[in-house]
Order: structure tokens, then C-alpha cells, then sequence
């Protein structure tokens, strides 16, 4: 029996243990759960007073939100080592482009059992130790480079290459060493980022051109010697390497934003790729993953976090008054179409969270989906919840907080409504949509296209087809009351885009932050015409 086998056989063995439960296992399993985290919690300033020891899910909305700005504000009054229960060995934290960056503390029990719970998935979605991986993750202390590189060691994956991102210099350096490979099994990083490396790897003059504007405005270098820098930068890159690998790749691990959009183009190029689409965020590393490439919607994991569902409006007032108390729906009493906020609870070594508001809004495909799954020899049985991540709360139109969330004409709009809708579309390079207040308001939806469009009336019509089709009610009303606008602009507004992720990228965003924001809410249509003036000279 070799290394892999005995590997295998344990793989096999932990996920029958641990993912293989009906809902009455796990109900039970989290009642232990809760039971251990709000006893443990008591010791830490952020949850004494605030929390009671609690026995049951039944329980669960009688405790408090414990949103991100407590936790900060007790790390501020009593100091780091008496808000943590044990001493961190790792911290992920967010961007922090919208204020003071979010960190999140982890023990060495929390990196195993996160790791073991990516390893048992990374069997499932068929990832094997001999496989060759490449990782273009964001750079510690971001979550997904080094979340991946530590499971990676995990598994035991020895051809393996780690080209953490922090600028778009990094990206492209990052390119020049994948290219010295003739072959990468596994891929992992954004949609954006491999819709990259395709343009990368069938145009290498756009690598160019970019490298040297990258030169010229960074370093403020003339054209001439911004070129001879460019040549000396990507000396080595392989393009036709990359394209093999693109054409040869087997797995295709992608997280930040959904894969769906972006699938037809990539089945084009990405020809024996199979793509998964994961959930992760800095709170908790490794939440929900899709098992069958074919099926929309990912598997919530139930191993190690309790999720509820809560309406938005209820997250943002319990936030400002916290006597408020949110009535969220607990997983176990989930049901197809119900739409929220996604609410965790979930234990650690150096912090549990209880209660804790994601930010993320989801929606329930299915309560309890069962799925049957094969590692090696072994038939397996998983029943989790599947969901499909609809946006931000932020990304949500109108609501009386300005840019937080909302409704237009009784209706909710997400940003992934409209992703869906339009990014399939061929000719769609880039879209915003502005929800212009008044009375009465509009939506204008901005559209850039990928070449001249000929016939703009029925590529407006195509547009709206298109999102009537995915968005609720609300969109065929406004368009029948004539209060929503299309603005198509000339391919080269790109520019204005392109210059931003740029920005993005040399301030250190996250990769999941390089792209603009796709909504604005404005106050009136002055505000709309000094926006559109400003990013793209209309």
C-alpha cells in the first residue's frame, strides 16, 4: 500500500465522519457545538454580558448579533491578548479600502481542522497529491494565497507553485514562472484572473502594451525606455507554455465572484477544465463549495459553522441598536427561495464568533440536497444545503441607507442578477447600473461594449430581454413606466475601467477588489451626469 493509498483511505474515512450526517446529525452535532462555543465565549470581553450559555439551535435567536465593529471596538478598549481566548498563530485580514482593515485570529486548531475540511472537498472534487498545481492568490495577509498554499501542503501536493498577488507587476511575473511550465493540472484564482491569462496567452502584445503603460505612469519613464524595461521584465515568458496550459488544465478552483458569467467563454478556451466555484472569507476561511460542475449553486459545509438567513434591513438596525434583536431562520428550517443575509456562528480557538453578519446575501436552492459523490473505490452519500451567493449587501439598490441595500418598486435587485444577465452576452465588456433618486427615480444601466454596436436599439432590447429574464418583477415595471435608461458606450471607454483596476491593484487591493463597484446610488440625474462626465467624458 503506497503513501497515496493510505492517504486516500483517510480521506475517506473523515469524510464519512465528518460530512456524511443527515440533518438530524447535524442538528445535533451543532447543539455540542453551541453548547462548547458560548460556555468558551464568556472569557472574552467581546461576548461577557452580551452572551448566555446556550444548549440547543433552538435558542439560538435569543443571542445578539455580534457584528465586526464590537469586536474591534473591545480589541481597541482591553487590548488584543485579553479579547483573544489563545495566542494566534495567523491572521487574515480584508483589504480595508472602505476604512480600518477587518482581521480575523486563528489557532493552530483552527488551521488543521480548516485545512483537513479543504483537503476532504479537494478529494471529492477529484484533486490527487500527484497532480501539478499553480496558485494566484492575493498576498498574505489576504486570505487566498496562503489559505490555499497551507491546505496544499495538506494534501501533500508536491509540484506546486505559489505566485502570491499584491500588484498587477506580480501578476505578470507571476505568468512569466507558470509559462516555464509546460503543464498545470489544478488552477486557482479569480474568473478575472483567468479570463486574464486567456487574453494574456492568445495576444501577447496586450501583456506588452500593458507592462510598458505600467512602466511609463509608475515610474514616469519615457516610451523608449519604458519598452526596454518591458523586455527585460518578460524575458523569459513562454507564451505558447501558456497556452498549453490553458488548453491542458484539469481543475479549475475559482472564488470572489460567481464562475457562471464567465463559463461559455471558458469552456472555448479552458477546453479540459472543470470549474468549481468556492465560498471563503477572512470570518470563516472555507464555508460553502460546488460538488457537481454542471449544477448552479454551491454546498453549504455544516462541519464546522451554523448559518441563518436574515432579512438585511433587521442586520443593519440590529447594528445600530444593539437591543434589537434578529429573527433569522436557522439552516434547519431553510426553505427553496428564501433570500437574506447569511448569518454565521462558528467556534475558534482564538475567537468564536456568534451571531456574526457576513455581509453576504444568498439564496436557498435547496435545503438539504443530497448528493452522491466517489473518492477512489468509495461511494459516498453528502446531504448539505445549497445556495447560491447573490452579491453583497452593499451591492443591493436604494435602500435609505445610502449605497448599503434596498428595493426599486417593491422589488430587490442584486449584483448577480444583472451579472448573470449580462456578461453572457458576447458583446458586453463591462456594465453599471446607477439608481438615479426622485420623483419618481429611474435605473440607467451603462453598458460598454466589446466592439462597435451597430444596431443599438436591438442591443438595447437584448439587454433588457436579458435582465427581465433574471431579475424579479421590478425590472419589467421600470422599463414599462419608463423609468429606467440604457447608455451604451464606445469600446475605448474600457480605458476609464481599466485605469481604476490599475489604481486598484498599486494601492494593494485584494483580488477581489480589483474591479470598480458595479452599483451607485445617486441622489438626482445632476449628480448621474457629473459621474458619467468625470469616469467616461459622455
Amino acid at each position: 500500500m503506497n503513501k497515496y493509498t493510505v492517504m486516500e483511505s483517510q480521506m475517506v474515512e473523515d469524510i464519512r465522519q465528518h460530512l456524511c450526517k443527515n440533518s438530524a446529525e447535524f442538528k445535533a452535532h451543532h447543539d455540542q457545538m453551541l453548547s462548547q462555543i458560548t460556555e468558551a465565549s464568556q472569557k472574552s470581553p467581546v461576548y461577557e454580558g452580551r452572551v448566555k450559555k446556550i444548549n440547543s439551535l433552538e435558542e439560538l435567536n435569543t443571542l445578539p448579533l455580534t457584528p465586526y465593529d464590537i469586536i474591534y471596538d473591545c480589541i481597541k478598549r482591553f487590548g488584543l491578548e485579553k479579547v483573544l481566548l489563545a495566542k494566534p498563530v495567523k491572521y487574515w485580514q480584508t483589504s480595508g479600502y472602505t476604512g480600518e482593515p477587518k482581521k480575523f485570529y486563528y489557532g493552530q486548531k483552527d488551521l488543521d481542522e480548516i485545512v483537513i475540511t479543504f483537503a476532504m472537498f479537494g478529494y471529492i472534487l477529484g484533486i490527487r497529491p500527484w497532480f501539478s498545481g499553480w496558485n494566484f492568490g492575493g498576498r498574505d495577509p489576504l486570505l487566498s494565497a496562503s489559505l490555499i498554499d497551507l491546505c496544499a501542503e495538506k494534501m501533500q501536493i508536491e509540484d506546486y507553485l505559489s505566485t502570491p498577488l499584491g500588484s498587477e507587476s506580480d501578476f505578470f511575473d507571476a505568468l512569466k514562472k507558470a509559462s516555464k511550465r509546460k503543464s498545470v493540472d489544478i488552477m486557482m484564482g479569480t474568473p478575472f484572473l483567468f479570463e486574464l491569462i486567456i487574453r494574456v496567452a492568445n495576444d501577447p502584445s496586450f501583456v506588452e502594451n500593458t507592462v510598458k503603460e505600467i512602466i511609463r505612469s509608475k515610474y514616469r519613464f519615457p516610451s523608449f525606455l519604458a519598452g526596454l524595461v518591458c523586455k527585460i521584465f518578460l524575458h523569459g515568458m513562454n507564451y505558447e507554455n501558456l497556452r498549453s496550459i490553458v488548453r491542458n488544465g484539469k481543475i479549475g478552483l475559482t472564488y470572489t465572484e460567481a464562475i457562471a458569467p464567465y463559463l461559455d467563454k471558458f469552456k472555448k478556451e479552458y477546453v479540459n477544465m472543470v470549474f468549481y466555484e468556492g465560498l471563503g472569507s477572512t470570518e470563516m476561511p472555507f464555508q460553502a463549495v460546488q460538488i457537481y460542475s454542471n449544477e448552479e449553486g454551491l454546498c453549504y459545509i455544516l462541519k464546522d459553522v451554523i448559518p441563518e438567513i436574515a432579512n438585511p434591513e433587521d442586520v443593519m438596525k440590529a447594528k445600530t441598536s444593539q437591543d434589537y434583536n434578529v429573527d433569522a431562520v436557522p439552516w434547519f428550517r431553510w426553505e427553496k427561495g428564501m433570500r437574506g443575509e447569511l448569518i454565521i456562528t462558528r467556534p475558534g480557538e482564538c475567537l468564536p464568533l456568534i451571531r456574526y453578519p457576513t455581509g453576504d446575501l444568498i439564496e436557498v436552492l435547496d435545503p438539504m440536497c443530497r448528493l452522491s459523490v466517489k473518492v477512489g473505490e468509495a461511494k459516498l452519500t453528502l446531504t448539505l444545503p445549497k445556495v447560491k451567493i447573490l452579491g453583497r449587501t452593499v451591492d443591493l439598490v436604494d435602500f435609505e441607507v445610502p449605497e448599503e441595500m434596498g428595493a426599486f418598486i417593491g422589488g430587490r435587485i442584486y449584483t448577480r442578477q444583472v451579472n448573470d444577465a449580462l456578461i453572457k452576452m458576447p458583446n458586453v465588456k463591462w456594465w453599471e447600473l446607477y439608481s438615479v433618486k426622485g420623483n419618481p427615480g429611474k435605473l440607467v444601466f451603462l453598458v460598454i461594449p466589446e466592439k462597435e454596436v451597430e444596431n443599438e436599439e436591438a442591443f438595447k432590447a437584448e439587454i433588457f430581454n436579458n435582465l427581465a429574464h433574471e431579475c424579479d418583477f421590478s425590472v419589467s415595471i421600470a422599463y414599462e413606466l419608463k423609468m429606467m435608461d440604457f447608455i451604451i458606450t464606445k469600446p475605448s471607454a474600457y480605458k476609464a475601467i481599466r485605469e481604476e483596476i490599475s489604481r486598484r491593484a498599486n494601492e494593494g487591493r485584494s483580488l477581489g477588489q480589483l474591479k470598480p463597484k458595479h452599483i451607485y446610488t445617486l441622489r438626482d440625474e445632476e449628480e448621474l451626469k457629473r459621474l458619467l462626465n468625470h469616469r467616461f467624458q459622455i
